[in-house]
């Protein structure tokens, strides 16, 4: 397992076969596994892994403000 990405925010963009699964919804990653897909808990309550190559999605990272 990786952790690189534990804990990010996860935006869909479009996930195939699965339309429960809208554009846009977010969702938090738990953890990546050794075939690198990538496994969210969704906002809508549905749990799924991302597939890399396959689904569309975009890791969202916090930007810092400077003063």
């Amino acid at each position: 397992m990786k952790d690189r990405h534990k804990g990010k925010r996860v935006q869909l963009i479009n996930m195939i076969d699965e339309p429960q699964m809208e554009k846009g919804l977010l969702g938090t990653i738990q953890f990546e596994d050794d075939i690198d897909q990538i496994h969210v808990v969704w906002d809508n309550g549905t749990i799924l892994a991302l597939i890399a190559d396959v689904d569309e999605y975009i890791i969202l990272t916090e930007k810092k403000l400077e003063k």
